[in-house]
């Protein structure tokens, strides 16, 4: 072979080389180029989805990426999540379970995620924002392995559940409100079929036996069968009254008329309508009022509040008992006490007087009967003027209610 030939031979080993060195490379620019472009296109639609999505990586949690949304969760724009440690991330944001219990960084759904290998899937949170305002979210995190399953990274994945939170909570107060209305109906329908029905059978009975002797010309016991009519008539209208004024409160078509009282003449004109039965018993009613004790109130509420509260006082108080009515001037409002030394209520059952679904009504010291329902009118009607009313007493003792009343205008 001449050195020509030799030299030309050569060159096309060279040649051949080069272009295969050539077609590796391309082959390897191509893959580039297209894992690139997934690459790429990955991240758009991570950057673009309404799904908050954090992304950070191991040995220390160092958060690598977050998309849009997680901002938007937030309702901020100004700052970066990336390059910070979930310890970091947790601190800037404060983040709360559904019981109350704020996180720590290591609590986090992407922290246990890549520190124990875990799937966390839809774990509730609470986020506090930087204007004291409150998030609901569900997390999602799943921890990323390389090819030897070492975890590089850890995912979180999570979605504003606010909305979802205040509808569930708007339905749970709806079926709590239905529960008490099915309550209250059924109180109501067994005050109508038993208590209201009661003075009614009694009233009639009198009026049978009232006719009898009139028409056999017996006037034997007429005026004692009077009276009783008499007291059982005010006894149905007194519960008539409270059955109207509860369900009106209840259907919210009560409203209120505020007017100037004084409690100085519209406390003894309250106990003037209801001394006939404090002097059936014995009762001394004693008052400390001081003057120009005056309010802006509903007289008809107020009116109401006063004679329940003195009826059970004199209802549960023994024959020759006190009943001791006084006002204090307390600054801002006024304090009632209407205070008996009767038979007293034990501790357990203060709670139960004010209370629709637990209410019950014991027999007074003259076996007088009742349903309960004047304690939750008092408590309806001094909660809408603003004020409070509470109960003190001892078994044997007595009791002492007191109710406040507001001096500011409503």
């Amino acid at each position: 072979m001449t050195d020509y030939e030799l030299k030309c031979a050569v060159l096309e080993a060279e040649n051949k080389e080069l272009k295969e060195k050539l077609t590796r490379l391309e082959r390897k620019l191509n893959n580039s180029n297209s894992f690139n472009k997934s690459e790429r296109f990955l991240k758009s639609i991570l950057d673009h989805s309404p799904t908050a999505i954090g992304i950070c990586e191991a040995p220390d949690g160092r958060i690598t990426y977050v998309n849009d949304a997680v901002w938007n969760f937030r309702g901020e724009t100004d700052a970066s999540l990336t390059d910070i440690t979930i310890e970091e991330y947790v601190n800037s944001w404060r983040i709360f379970s559904p019981e109350g219990r704020e996180y720590t960084g290591a609590e986090m759904p992407m922290a246990r995620s890549l520190i124990e290998g875990i799937v966390i899937k839809n774990e509730e949170f609470i986020i506090q924002l930087d204007d004291g305002t409150r998030k609901w979210g569900a997390i999602w995190s799943a921890p990323i392995y390389d090819d030897k399953n070492n975890i590089i990274a850890a995912i979180a994945i999570f979605d504003d559940i606010t909305h979802r939170k205040t509808m569930e909570n708007k339905i749970k107060k709806s079926e709590e409100y239905l529960n008490r209305l099915n309550s209250t109906k059924d109180k109501f329908f067994s005050i109508i079929a038993h208590d209201l029905r009661s003075p009614f059978s009694s009233i009639l009975g009198l009026a049978n036996l009232l006719e009898k002797q009139v028409k056999e010309n017996n006037l034997d016991g007429i005026e004692e069968y009077s009276r009783l009519i008499k007291k059982s008539t005010k006894k149905a209208i007194e519960l008539l009254e409270n059955l109207i004024q509860w369900s009106r409160t209840q259907s919210d078509t009560i409203t209120m008329a505020p007017e100037n009282i004084d409690l100085k003449n519209l406390i003894p004109h309250v106990i003037g309508l209801l001394k006939y039965h404090a002097k059936q018993k014995y009762i001394d009613i004693k008052c400390d009022i001081p003057d120009k004790s005056k309010v802006k109130a509903d007289p008809k509420m107020l009116r109401t509040i006063l004679r329940n509260l003195i009826s059970n006082a004199i209802k549960f108080t023994r024959e020759n008992g006190e009943i001791n009515i006084k006002v204090e001037d307390q600054k801002s409002e006024y304090h009632v006490i209407i205070a008996d030394n009767g038979v007293g209520i034990p501790k357990d059952k203060f709670e139960k007087l004010f209370n629709i679904e637990e209410s019950t009504s014991m027999p007074g010291t003259k076996n007088e009967t009742g349903t309960g329902l004047g304690l939750i009118l008092c408590k309806e009607f001094v909660e809408k003027h603003g004020g409070n009313i509470w109960v003190d007493s001892m078994p044997g003792k007595g009791s002492t209610f007191t109710f406040t009343i507001p001096k500011k205008e409503i």
